[in-house]
């Protein structure tokens, strides 16, 4: 009997392990969703389940609690950065452009056309957190055309996506830092949402430098705390009215604009500090409200605008003022002479009117602690002057008395002819710039200056100072020359006693009858050339030709100063009689046409000569006297030639091998000189081709190694580069080497 064999149902072990997982995390993950410590707060409407006590009741530990908050945060970052990915692939990149450092490193990928408020702002996002917790915001460098909308409503809070995260330790919206500094220097802006004065109230600072903003609007007077103003580099045609609207601005910047002239209310704005209208149009002169009521005033800076004279009342609310500014102007005078009272100003430390029609500056200004007086460049005299229709007060510089604390003084570019006494009076000068002059001589009274470090004599048409000497150097050099002053004042006293001697001597023996008065004259007159032979100074006296009858009672002359007159040609012919013992030789600032460096008379000891300055077209050798076989030149021992400021084409072949054997130092700066001869140029030390219309430098310049310094700057050739000469001489010539083949380490 066959049985059938019992069917026994058995439950699968892993549908049953699969129910328990099932029920475990369904049970878990009710739990956790009712303990999570961040949920969503809606007014939306929401689905109700109910859930069983049995499962309400169980809670889950903090460890998964944490672990299920990190894992939402994740999730969320990584949809956030997988949205701005497929963003930054949209966007095109401007070809051949090189980003800078601000946009590399920051949200800033855009391109230069893009505007920032269309809809793709998400690039804002983190700019506009961090300025929430900084109270600083900076879109600068964006290309903006105007404010986003980002940005003015960044303190916008929508309720119905209000997120609240109770395990975080961060601050929320509520505790964001109100907006105190908003910078958007350097975009395309041309007008100002008038929402940024509701939106931003608490701004201290405002700072739109280089936009295209041509006004303002009215909003921005509800910023009362604002004390910081920067529009430099717009387009405003004048001051707008709401800048006089804010009590507590301090400083206000709007230089590289196109303002016109400052309106008479401008002195509403009582509290600034800080003033610059640099780079504008203002003028011709300034509002008397500038002067009278701006009573806290430190800097002010009119650099580069149409001024011609300031207002005729006395400054009288500076009296806080330390840096003024004036430079790049018309003034004809610093203080009006119809101000009767004194000009006081005694904080200002630093005071600029260079580039200017200055004349003179009155003798009221009182300057007590001046440091730093800068009158380059204008059209200062001296008293000695020979100037006909100006009266002695236009070269009043008694002011200087007041300036006890001057420490720098550049006067350069003017028309002293002398050096003023009361500069020398000023014992706590430490760097004075009197390039560029008319002073013939350096007075003695320098050297007692005992601060003075820094001294530019440069461009004056002056040769008894040594070039390239250090300041200590110098003022032995002055105190020297002081001395021998003193010792040749002495001497005459000597010769014309010794003279008059002789004299009666001579007149005794043609009493007598001794036919000797022709001897002793010619004893007499030897005996005083003699004595006083050492420095013959002939300059500005207007000579047209060299007289013999001005050198005739001179012998062993060693300087020659012939600078400053008419001469339309000289013969060193004439200077025979000095062949051996003149040194130096200045022709500066005469009207001589060409020069001949070739005679049968050699100046053995002719060392320095000068002829900057001039009308030369052309610098003769005449070669015939080496070709018949004499090869001695006409100054054997010249080291020096200034050759400057002329209209030379070229110089003469063999200058350095044949003519001048001996020559170290050229200067023949500001010419036409079209080439340079390397060959021709061998054993200089010192070489100065700058302003010429060079084409080329030749590599084969490097190869000289006496040259310690090169000045080419100037000229019209590319190669080196500008940056390599401003590298200095060691540089251009290791450039030079290599272009000739000669490797350099």
């Amino acid at each position: 009997m066959s049985s059938t064999p019992r069917r026994t149902t058995v439950q699968p072990r892993q549908t049953k392990a699969s129910a328990l997982r099932n029920s475990s995390f369904q049970s878990k993950s009710t739990n956790l969703d009712d303990a999570s410590p961040t949920r969503k707060v809606t007014t939306k409407a929401t689905t109700t389940t109910t859930t069983p006590a049995s499962v309400r009741n169980v809670r889950a530990s903090e460890g998964v609690r944490a672990f299920m908050c990190q894992q939402r945060s994740r999730l969320q970052k990584n949809k956030e950065i997988q949205v701005e990915e497929v963003d930054t692939l949209n966007v095109k990149k401007p070809s051949g452009q090189v980003l800078t450092g601000a946009q590399r490193y920051t949200d800033h990928h855009q391109d230069r056309n893009t505007n920032l408020s269309g809809p793709d702002t998400s690039n804002l996002k983190s700019v506009i957190q961090q300025a929430k917790s900084s109270g600083k915001l900076n879109i600068s460098n964006r290309y903006l055309q105007s404010i986003p909308e980002q940005i003015l409503k960044m303190y916008h809070v929508d309720p119905n996506s209000i997120v609240v995260d109770f395990s975080s330790s961060s601050d929320g919206a509520w505790n964001d830092m109100d907006l105190t500094k908003f910078i958007a220097a350097h975009n395309e802006i041309t007008q100002i949402d008038d929402r940024l004065g509701t939106e931003f109230g608490a701004l201290t600072l405002l700072d739109f430098r280089n936009n295209c903003l041509q006004d303002l609007p009215s909003s921005l007077a509800s910023l009362q705390n604002l004390t910081t103003l920067q529009l430099p580099h717009n387009r405003f045609e004048n001051v707008p009215n709401v800048i006089l609207d804010l009590p507590n601005l301090r400083e206000l910047n709007m230089a590289h604009n196109q303002i016109k002239q400052l309106p008479d209310t401008i002195a509403q704005i009582d509290r600034l500090e800080i003033l610059d209208l640099s780079n504008n149009h203002i003028g011709p002169t300034l509002p008397d409200g500038l002067l009278i009521s701006l009573t806290l005033l430190r800097k002010l800076n009119l650099d580069h605008n149409r001024l011609t004279r300031l207002p005729s009342c006395s400054p009288v609310g500076w009296q806080r003022l330390d840096d003024l500014s004036l430079s790049h102007n018309r003034l004809t005078c610093f203080i009006s002479d119809d101000i009767s009272t004194e000009c006081r100003l005694p904080a200002l430390l630093r005071l600029d009117i260079r580039q200017n029609n200055l004349r003179k500056i009155t003798s009221n200004v009182q300057l007590p602690k001046l440091k730093e007086l800068l009158l380059a460049g204008n059209s200062l005299a001296t008293n000695n002057e020979d100037v006909d229709d100006q009266p002695s007060a236009m070269h009043d510089y008694s002011f200087f008395q007041y300036c006890e604390e001057l420490l720098t003084l550049d006067v350069g570019s003017n028309q002293w002819t002398d050096v003023p006494s009361e500069v020398l009076n000023l014992t706590q000068l430490q760097r004075l710039d009197i390039g560029g002059n008319n002073l013939r001589s350096l007075p003695s009274g320098l050297g007692s200056l005992s601060h003075l470090k820094s001294l530019n004599w440069e461009g004056n048409p002056l040769r008894s100072v040594p070039r390239n000497m250090t300041m200590a150097e110098l003022i032995e050099s002055l105190r020297a020359t002081q001395l021998s002053e003193h010792e040749n004042k002495a001497t005459p006293s000597i010769t014309s006693s010794s003279t008059t001697n002789e004299s009666n001597q001579s007149k005794s023996n043609e009493m007598n009858g001794e036919n000797k008065s022709i001897d002793t004259t010619n004893k007499c007159e030897q005996t005083a050339t003699i004595v006083t032979t050492r420095t013959l100074d002939l300059s500005n006296q207007k000579l047209t030709e060299l007289q013999e009858g001005l050198i005739s009672q001179h012998s062993g002359v060693q300087i020659l100063q012939l600078h400053h007159n008419e001469l339309t040609s000289f013969s060193m012919l004439s200077c025979t009689r000095f062949s051996n013992t003149l040194v130096h030789l200045s022709l500066e600032r005469n009207k001589l046409g060409s020069f001949s460096l070739s005679f049968s008379c050699v100046f053995t000891a002719l060392k320095t000569l000068t002829l900057a300055n001039n009308r030369l077209q052309k610098i003769t050798f005449d070669q015939s006297t080496q070709d018949d076989g004499n090869n001695t030149s006409s100054f054997p021992a010249l080291t020096e030639l200034d050759i400057s400021h002329n209209t030379l084409v070229d110089l003469p072949s063999g200058l350095t091998t044949r003519v001048l054997p001996s020559l170290r130092i050229l200067r023949c700066n500001s010419n036409r000189l079209e080439s340079i001869d390397p060959a021709s140029l061998t054993n200089l030390e010192v070489l100065d081709i700058g302003n010429n219309d060079i084409t080329a430098l030749p590599p084969a310049l490097g190869l000289n190694d006496s040259l310690r310094e090169l000045t080419a700057y100037g000229n019209r050739f590319r190669v080196p580069q500008p940056s390599l000469l401003a590298q200095g001489t060691p540089a251009v010539m290791a450039f030079l080497k290599r272009r000739a083949g000669v490797a350099t380490d």
